[in-house]
């Protein structure tokens, strides 16, 4: 959403968006609210181009101090140790590091702006973001992981040919009781997202809704990627009524390519559950959960519009993924450096956390989270060692690091006929 800088000879933070903010955007309440305590900042400026706000700057400290009644005491104590970290500023890792390279906006900027600022909490959003880019960019180790992903299931109804859950040895579904304890975990720290999936189908869990319930009254912006196939009515009414920031569906192309990828889904009845969501929420009166929906660019890359005129009826946001291919040739992107273990962790089902979403885990696995604190492992040697290998140039030496994926050149020019044909 945003990249930043900060200068310690004037102790300004500059924060310039990605997308400069559509001028329908600025009178959004949440826009409109964190305007205003900025505006107040002595020594704020604002950024424009060709008349829109592409974003501001700020003394940092003052910025942290006028937002202190927005701000979790765990936000604003990051925020503070990450100011003390930059007054001797951490030269910035190498071009190999860029953050968010992976996602590919595929929609408007006011679709864009308007989907971030439905989910609420604006203000904590925007200053999670700038630790998310600053944090890695300079190799800072904040007190607790920005963001965390629980697998509360890798069971799914579905086999995508792109997907590689048919080489994974372990499946099955999260412990309730070892759920909320871990969610216990992150509202103690003041966590500000938490995403309730990762390698399988959240949905098929059979305890999913009260998961949600139990993460959505402690953790201010949630979130599962889903195919979708298991919205109904009544788990409609609990995203709603929970506030659920966002649903981040999987939704490879349309008509019959979506068919032949997301067997046994059909279309038209994922279209028609997408826009009962829609209509169920603007019923309520509610703007959450926003509909994230993302594809395999070569599910769409023969008529991308045909794909945006489809789905823009039944969505708030729309992304692209690169294509991946788990079974065929590494290309590794050179001097690559992974932004999440400066970011997150992540939890499999069986309470196994590593520092990444990377799906074949070996000596990146951190430890247990029934025996070892989320924060604990944050500040381990181990995961110091995973952080040391990407600073240093040695990623390579990480067997699990030297086999992922994230870190490859994605295939564009990928027929999708082809993938689906020989099912990676």
């Amino acid at each position: 959403m945003l990249k930043a800088q900060y200068t310690p000879s004037s102790e300004l933070l500059e924060v310039i968006f990605d997308e400069p903010v559509p001028a329908s955007c600025t009178s959004h309440s949440e826009f409109v609210d964190f305007m205003a305590i900025l505006d107040g900042v002595r020594g704020y400026k604002i950024l424009r181009h060709d008349d829109q706000i592409s974003g501001f700057t700020v003394p940092y400290i003052a910025m942290i101090e006028a937002f202190a009644g927005q701000l979790p005491r765990g936000q604003r104590l990051l925020h503070e140790k990450l100011r003390q970290s930059f007054m001797e500023m951490p030269p910035a890792q190498s071009e190999g590091l860029q953050v968010n390279f992976h996602q590919k906006p595929f929609d408007t900027p006011e679709r864009s702006w308007n989907f971030v600022l439905n989910q609420g909490f604006f203000c904590q959003h925007i200053f999670n973001r700038i630790a998310w880019y600053m944090a890695p960019r300079h190799a800072v180790v904040t007190d607790y992981p920005l963001h965390v992903d629980v697998e509360t299931a890798n069971t799914c109804n579905m086999n995508c040919p792109m997907c590689y859950r048919d080489q994974m040895l372990d499946t099955g579904q999260m412990d309730y009781s070892l759920f909320t304890s871990i969610v216990d975990q992150c509202a103690a720290a003041d966590l500000y997202s938490m995403r309730l999936s990762w390698r399988g189908e959240p949905l098929s869990h059979p305890r999913i809704k009260e998961m949600i319930t139990y993460a959505t009254e402690r953790i201010p912006n949630v979130s599962f990627l889903t195919n979708a196939f298991c919205l109904d009515n009544d788990l409609n009414r609990l995203l709603i009524q929970s506030k659920t920031a966002y649903v981040a569906v999987s939704f490879d192309g349309i008509g019959d390519v979506y068919n032949a990828i997301r067997r046994p889904a059909k279309f038209d009845n994922s279209i028609a559950r997408l826009s009962t969501l829609r209509t169920d929420r603007e019923a309520a009166g509610a703007r959450r959960p926003q509909i994230r929906l993302s594809t395999i660019w070569p599910a769409v890359s023969m008529d991308p519009d045909a794909y945006r005129v489809t789905m823009t009826p039944v969505s708030d946001y729309m992304a692209y993924n690169p294509y991946i291919n788990f079974k065929g040739e590494l290309r590794i992107k050179e001097n690559f450096i992974c932004q999440f273990p400066w970011e997150r962790i992540v939890v499999s089902f069986a309470g196994k956390a590593q520092c990444c979403t990377g799906w074949n885990a070996g000596e990146i696995i951190l430890g247990d989270v029934a025996q070892t604190s989320i924060r604990d492992m944050w500040h381990s040697p181990q995961m110091e060692k995973i952080r040391k290998a990407h600073q240093d140039g040695q990623r390579m030496s990480l067997v699990s690091c030297a086999d992922c994926r994230h870190g490859s050149e994605g295939d564009r020019k990928a027929d999708i006929w082809s993938i689906i044909k020989r099912n990676y």
